[in-house]
């Protein structure tokens, strides 16, 4: 696969996201494809787990877009897209243990590095690196009042 096809790739799966046609968009996801947000602790794996992130962030953004700001290539295999991500937190999503996302209608615009690792033409592995902060809305919500620690 060549540098403009992985790139290619990347900016259909935003596309095909934009859209709302997750299923054609888990079909360049690879069976053992490892899907992480560090910023939630999300994990998932394969197209399924991709289809169960996409549905529980759509429940909670259900106008979400994603702008590709750019897409590069960082190593063999390897690409990073910067994204620029906006909608209204609709719904509650819990991002952490004890720290959600209020379902306020507020809008959001998060900015987001999502790294990729490209093979045989399909997705195996992303990591989507963002300050959660940004989607909680400038300061973590905590249950149950301050912060724990």
């Amino acid at each position: 696969m060549t540098i403009d096809d992985g790139v290619a790739l990347i900016r259909r799966y935003y596309e095909l996201f934009n859209a709302r046609r997750i299923h054609e968009a888990s079909a360049l996801v690879a069976d053992g494809c490892r899907f992480e947000h560090p910023a939630t602790r999300m994990r998932a794996l394969g197209p399924g787990g991709y289809r169960a992130i996409i549905d529980e962030w759509l429940t909670a953004f259900p106008d979400t877009q994603v702008t590709v700001v750019r897409i590069e290539s960082s190593g063999e295999h390897r690409f990073r897209a910067n994204l620029i991500t906006r909608g209204h937190r609709d719904g509650i999503l819990e991002v952490a243990p004890g720290i959600t996302v209020p379902g306020d209608q507020q809008p959001f615009e998060v900015t987001v590095v999502h790294e990729f690792e490209i093979r045989d033409g399909k997705i195996a592995a992303a990591v989507a690196l963002f300050d959660r902060d940004d989607l909680v809305g400038g300061k973590p919500r905590y249950r149950g009042g301050d912060p724990p620690g």
